[in-house]
């Protein structure tokens, strides 16, 4: 390779039209990492070190190590957060741990070169959880800061850590009375705010640091379910622990006592419940909850039939501070999942089975008894690129609608239970304090205009029909290869098709309106949308789930001539895909290299992307690099190899004159750009620049045709496998001959330039010369 030979220990090098460039990569789940940029213009070059430790209890007693080996909680965390300079961040997650009393080792990649030979400090903390995907803590362990990572350069060895520390144990047992010689089983029990798990045993042991004390409240539920006996009680536990030493404490459960009851009718006026509804009776004496539930069949229970109310039974007596409603309406795309805002207190009397109502002017007034409010409004997403150019493909045509999967053709999705809780449903969802609604729309995406044209009517239930304010929080496209579970495989999936992830886009202009019973107000989603795909590679490392984080927002002058103003966030991933699957298996499908493909409106963006990283050890880290900001117009088609991409200085795609000027540069350092050219349409390639150096600008007038013209850039340097290239569309609609492309638009209006300097009736036809 003659020239730019350092380019292929760079991560990819992203850059859009017009506005700025960074470095490519990606997120999972569970891990992170974060690197810096080379050099002030160039590239971003991955340049991790390592941090490695043991974490060990010394533990002496017999009885405290039997208590490690046996504990089930056999899951440890350990993370590391940059101070100086801060916004690093690693993490690393240990599953299937053997037991605790031989602790555990750990090894995390984590960025050194952010602040040059002078290192980075880090506070390292490790954890034993109890969940990752909720972060609660079963013990931790004191941190360790001020670490310092340098490069490898500096630094060829790894930054070593030893964390040891000696437990004590409290033992929460819980019976019948103070010996709790009889054991009575809890569940959902939280120590301090940590939630510990169930313990049908009875019999909880919380590990604390040995030489210390405390009180804590610990919080706890017995009973079988929510929706019938379970009730939540707390108890205040005083502790003082040595090292190795095992305090039992006993909590005696008190019994139930003499409960009562709340009932009252469900009736959402001109809807037809589905599924399923659900009412929520919170934030009672020691935080106790109770469920009312209805299931299948007829769910209105109109407030002429006592006999079909629900009903929150076994109630602990007290006031309630809190009572909302959850429920299904409607069918097929239309599915609706809503929840009302909370109101209350309601009071629960010992003995006795109260409605829940309260009067009002014209009699008792019911809060479930309610009559909706809407936003409604237009939805259209374009892509004009996919009408100018038949076989072109748009990502938009990959949407996941779940009420598209109705195995019993009833119109209710198959998992109604998670509807729009699915990050990847495609779905618009409105907000009034903590109440919420959820939709979907008809229709998919059109290639043959370039298009998916539909309209939406979203259920805004409030109890009592209090007047809120709701807001249209957002619309969200989601992205879900059909069929993509923990069973089946990566190697299914077809690399050019395959979409995994989410765009949510909110509008900013008249979101929000102060809504009655029966009252409408319209908020519009109609934008255009271009397509990019981000080719990712590196140098000695295997990755997989490449994903990009997604922050972008328009506020102007849209494609359309219209006033817009809205954001975009979301997160995307692409291939090599291990989504979902044992990590251990998921590291067979690591490659070298891959690709995230994404379709973005209109606007300024923000793009985080990363990858989970295999190293030499055959561990995962998952790596996150440093924003890059672009801009996009309308229809463009952008692919960045890195570490090339060619950067189009934005125009209108509607042509002011039958000939423009394309302008750009493409960022290529450290690399040097070997030919830069550039087609019009699949016309013959120009040559704009040979051996064009390091960082290239372009610049050259290019003749319209009539209607569609894609100019192509394309740009290379020896040794990478394909060109980076920029695609952008332009229409010119020649005003001196009137309309003549078709639905595009760009077309000139009645009156044309052929009628100029005549009357024209109003008509519109032109007359005479």
């Amino acid at each position: 390779m003659k020239r730019g030979s350092r380019w292929k220990s760079i991560l990819p090098w992203v850059c859009v039209w017009g506005i700025g460039c960074g470095p490519a990569g990606v997120e999972d789940e569970t891990r992170t990492l974060s690197v810096q940029q080379d050099t002030a213009d160039g590239g971003v070059v991955l340049q991790p070190n390592v941090i490695k430790g043991q974490v060990r209890f010394t533990n002496q007693n017999p009885e405290i190590l039997a208590m490690l080996e046996t504990d089930p909680r056999r899951l440890a965390l350990v993370r590391a957060t940059s101070t100086i300079p801060g916004g690093y961040q690693a993490r690393t997650e240990l599953r299937g741990l053997p037991g605790l009393k031989e602790g555990f080792d750990f090894e995390l990649s984590v960025e050194s070169s952010a602040a040059g030979d002078n290192g980075i400090l880090y506070t390292v903390t490790p954890s034993w959880m109890l969940s990752f995907n909720s972060d609660h803590a079963v013990y931790t362990f004191q941190p360790a800061t001020g670490v310092k990572v340098r490069p490898v350069s500096q630094q060829p060895e790894p930054t070593e850590l030893n964390f040891q520390e000696c437990v004590g144990v409290v033992q929460l047992q819980w019976g019948t009375d103070e010996t709790c010689a009889q054991p009575v089983p809890v569940f959902d029990v939280y120590w301090d705010s940590q939630y510990q798990g169930q313990y049908p045993s009875g019999r909880l042991n919380s590990f604390v640091r040995g030489g210390t004390s405390g009180k804590t409240r610990v919080l706890y539920r017995v009973g079988g379910s929510v929706y019938t006996d379970a009730r939540t009680l707390t108890r205040e536990v005083a502790w003082n622990v040595a090292c190795d030493e095992v305090v039992k404490v006993c909590v005696a459960v008190p019994g139930p006592g003499e409960m009562g009851a709340l009932t009252g009718p469900w009736d959402i006026l001109g809807e037809q419940p589905r599924v399923e509804r659900l009412i929520p009776v919170q934030s009672g004496p020691e935080g106790n909850v109770r469920i009312a539930l209805a299931t299948g069949g007829e769910l209105r229970a109109p407030a002429s039939d006592p006999s079909r109310w629900w009903t929150a039974m076994n109630l602990i007596p007290g006031d309630y501070q809190q009572m909302y409603g959850r429920g299904y309406l409607r069918t097929r795309r239309e599915f609706t999942w809503f929840s009302t805002p909370t109101f209350g207190p309601v009071t629960v009397v010992a003995g006795r089975t109260i409605p829940v109502s309260r009067n009002e002017v014209g009699g008792q007034r019911y809060p479930f008894v309610m009559r909706p409010a809407y936003i409604h409004g237009a939805v259209r997403l374009a892509d004009p690129y996919v009408a100018a150019h038949p076989g072109a493909s748009s990502s938009l045509q990959g949407l996941f609608f779940e009420a598209d999967h109705d195995s019993n053709k009833d119109g209710v999705p198959n998992f109604a239970a998670f509807f729009q809780g699915n990050r990847y449903s495609t779905s618009l969802r409105a907000v009034t304090g903590n109440g919420w609604s959820a939709t979907s729309f008809s229709n998919v995406f059109e290639p043959s205009n370039g298009e998916l044209t539909s309209s939406y009517e979203q259920v805004l239930a409030s109890a009592y029909d209090v007047p809120r304010t709701w807001t249209q929080e957002r619309l969200r496209l989601g992205f879900w290869t059909q069929g993509y579970n923990r069973v089946t495989r990566p190697g299914a999936y077809d690399p050019a098709s395959y979409r995994h992830g989410w765009l949510d886009l909110a509008q900013k202009k008249s979101p929000s309106a102060l809504l009655g019973p029966g009252q409408q107000h319209r908020v519009d989603h109609e934008y255009c949308f271009n397509e990019v795909q981000l080719e990712y590679s590196t140098a000695g490392q295997r990755f997989f789930n490449p994903s990009v984080e997604v922050s972008g927002k328009f506020k102007g002058t849209d494609w359309r001539s219209v006033a817009a103003d809205y954001t975009v966030s979301g997160t995307m991933w692409g291939i090599p895909a291990a989504v979902g699957i044992p990590e251990a298996e998921a590291i067979t499908y690591a490659g070298s290299s891959g690709s995230v493909r994404l379709a973005l409106p209109q606007g300024d963006y923000t793009l985080t992307p990363g990858a989970s990283l295999v190293n030499g050890s055959g561990k995962v880290n998952t790596a996150t690099f440093q924003p890059v900001q672009f801009t996009l117009g309308c229809g463009q088609r952008l692919k960045l190899v890195p570490p090339l991409s060619v950067n189009l200085h934005p125009q209108p795609s509607c042509a002011t004159s039958g000939s423009v000027t394309v302008s750009g540069v493409v960022k290529s350092r450290p690399a040097e750009v070997d030919r830069i050219w550039y087609q019009l349409g699949d016309g013959p390639e120009v040559t704009y620049c040979t051996n064009c150096g390091i960082d290239p600008g372009f610049s050259f007038p290019v003749t319209l045709q009539t209607c569609g013209n894609t100019v192509k850039v394309f740009a290379w340097s020896a040794g990478l496998p394909t060109p980076a290239t920029g695609f952008q569309e332009l229409i010119w609609d020649d005003p001196a001959n009137g309309p003549s492309c078709g639905n595009s638009t760009c077309v000139n209006h009645p009156p044309v330039a052929l009628c100029k300097n005549l009357r024209v009736p109003a008509d519109g036809t032109c007359r005479g010369g």
